[in-house]
């Protein structure tokens, strides 16, 4: 199970989308949730990422803090992640911006003929603390 999401975000650091999809159950079976925006199989996952990661210069994409649970075929994990970037964009002076962002995560994961698969993510990223503010 850490071996598949160690894969997931290695081929988001790559930035390879290709990578991404055998890590995947297949059809419909697959969502996403990115905070409150949510996509169905493999088709709407792509056709969310695919225009940001085109505009990605250099990212790097980590998951830490795994705490899974496995039950049979079935396993979750709840983990922290964090990514870095150069967004290149006509929209930001001299068209590249860097980015920074970091949140928590869940994975749920089935196994399929002995393999690991991600069935379903749900990421949050958590809001920028503001200069001078305590935790």
């Amino acid at each position: 199970m850490a071996e598949v999401l160690g894969q997931y975000a290695a081929a988001l650091s790559a930035n390879d989308l290709a990578r991404v999809r055998p890590l995947l159950v297949a059809g419909d079976a697959f969502s996403y949730f990115e905070g409150s925006f949510v996509n169905v199989g493999w088709q709407s996952f792509h056709d969310h990422l695919a225009p940001e990661m085109a505009m990605f210069e250099r990212p790097s994409y980590r998951v830490t803090d795994l705490r899974p649970f496995v039950s049979g075929d079935l396993a979750y994990a709840t983990f922290s992640w964090a990514m870095d970037v150069t967004v290149v964009s006509p929209k930001f002076e001299a068209g590249r911006h860097p980015v920074s962002m970091a949140g928590k995560g869940t994975a749920v994961l089935s196994r399929i003929d002995g393999q690991w698969r991600i069935r379903h993510l749900h990421t949050a990223q958590a809001p920028a603390r503001k200069a001078g503010a305590g935790h």
